[in-house]
């Protein structure tokens, strides 16, 4: 079965997921660089990384993010969704921004590197940028409940 089949299978037996049961079900599937190569696409403008939405439903949203060196994703938010990222190759730099009362730009509050393998969860209210400071590219695989919508880009 391919990869977005085994997705489609995964996902429809799973009720009410947290960020946890999100991850328990990615953990489940054989998501290496291999499996995933047919879904990674290259960077489109005004893009300047690689995002295809590989499986799509009332309840879910998958996503493959390729992020060639040296480029970085903007500064988002999730809206209302929780979430799930694998990474698959690369080292993903992970920066987390607050929002400030008095400020209507997010201030970082911390950077976290995440190798080939490791997971990263979006919880509710998450604002963030992810960032390839390597030389390889950097490959990773999400999962939000609900499908991604009304979130919000910062300058």
């Amino acid at each position: 079965m391919d990869f977005v089949s085994c997705l489609r299978s995964l996902l429809q037996n799973l009720h009410r997921p947290d960020v946890w049961r999100l991850r328990q079900a990615v953990e489940r599937l054989d998501c290496t660089r291999e499996r995933i190569a047919p879904l990674v696409t290259q960077p489109r403008p005004p893009l300047r990384y690689g995002r295809n939405v590989v499986f799509r439903s009332d309840r879910f949203e998958a996503i493959v993010i390729h992020l060639p060196s040296g480029t970085e994703t903007p500064i988002h938010d999730h809206g209302n969704s929780i979430g799930c990222i694998r990474v698959v190759a690369g080292t993903l730099e992970n920066k987390v921004f607050t929002l400030s009362p008095h400020h209507s730009q997010p201030a970082l509050s911390s950077t976290g590197r995440h190798q080939a393998g490791e997971y990263v969860l979006i919880g509710h209210g998450l604002i963030h940028a992810m960032r390839n400071a390597g030389e390889e590219p950097m490959i990773s695989f999400h999962v939000y409940t609900p499908p991604l919508e009304n979130t919000k880009q910062y300058s």
